[in-house]
């Protein structure tokens, strides 16, 4: 697995590393926004729904349809069926976001989803944590230059599957 998530981060980072070579330029971006974090499947039997924090730098090589980004996310969820347990989950993706229209965009990435469950008994903490690597797709509008809302599919591969769909609204500068 982490052969194919070396690949896939090459695949992300080799377009805009030879456009920037090459003597053409492009632009940088940040974007920063939050929402609700709603889990699915054997998620949505944990979890409640929760919400979310991001933060992402991109780069777009001049005239491209795809922006190249590093995206970080911080989920938080309470747990089903216990009165003081929540979950952080944190995210760190290579993703890329191709234009399909001059407001849509189509998202994809790879990446690593960490989960941290706390569970707090009788006054006392415990925390089981789990690094899984993860993929995530979904669709996003723009309104104007800066605002953005998209939504997305976050999909961990570890023993306990995460299946969670972050809807996000936020500010592209």
């Amino acid at each position: 697995m982490r052969r194919v998530l070396f690949a896939a981060a090459l695949i992300a980072i080799v377009p805009a590393v030879a456009t920037a070579q090459s003597g053409a330029s492009g632009s940088w971006e940040v974007s920063l926004g939050g929402g609700a974090t709603i889990p699915l499947a054997t998620s949505a039997d944990l979890y409640q729904t929760g919400f979310h924090g991001i933060a992402a730098i991109g780069y777009r090589p001049l005239g491209s349809k795809v922006v190249y980004k590093a995206h970080t996310s911080l989920h938080r969820l309470s747990q089903d069926g216990f009165t003081d347990a929540n979950a952080n989950i944190f995210a760190a993706f290579l993703r890329a976001d191709y234009d399909v229209s001059p407001t849509m965009y189509a998202i994809g990435g790879v990446g690593v989803v960490r989960n941290e469950n706390q569970l707090v008994v009788s006054g006392t903490q415990f925390t089981n944590t789990n690094s899984d690597p993860a993929i995530t797709a979904g669709l996003g509008m723009k309104f104007g230059k800066s605002l953005f809302v998209e939504g997305r599919l976050m999909y961990g591969f570890g023993d306990v599957k995460s299946t969670l769909i972050p809807i996000t609204v936020g500010f592209t500068f």
